[in-house]
């Protein structure tokens, strides 16, 4: 299967309503309770152009989206740009040994998506005790 922009995209919302087959439909409204992974619940790494869009994506509706570029090397313009207009979270070279800062920040960030999530919880619990 060819993957562009536009089809990474698609994927992000069959992930984000538990449609993964291709022969379901993800156009239909869909009750953000019923969705099976929130946005907010999702990190988009990329490396390239055609991550842009789910970065946008992911970011706009209250995910988290990291910018990578190769190891060893500067942070490249383009990286730059997507963090100074706000269209990711962080960029780091795409090194995924434990000590690095790519893993750092992803650790950090689920963290700070288990906390959310708890806290949901918490407060859904809370309401239904009162209800």
């Amino acid at each position: 299967m060819a993957i562009n922009d536009t089809t990474k995209t698609q994927f992000l919302f069959r992930i984000n309503k538990g449609k993964l087959r291709l022969d379901q439909d993800i156009n239909g409204h869909m009750d953000d309770e019923a969705r099976r992974v929130p946005f907010r619940n999702m990190i988009y790494i990329g490396d390239g152009k055609s991550d842009v869009p789910c970065m946008s994506v992911t970011n706009k509706n209250g995910g988290y989206a990291v910018a990578v570029y190769p190891p060893g090397r500067k942070a490249p313009k383009g990286c730059l740009q997507l963090l100074q207009a706000g269209r990711v979270h962080a960029i780091a070279p795409a090194d995924f040994t434990p000590e690095s800062p790519l893993v750092q920040i992803l650790k950090t960030t689920l963290k700070t998506i288990v906390q959310n999530i708890a806290l949901q919880r918490s407060i859904f619990s809370q309401k239904n005790r009162y209800s």
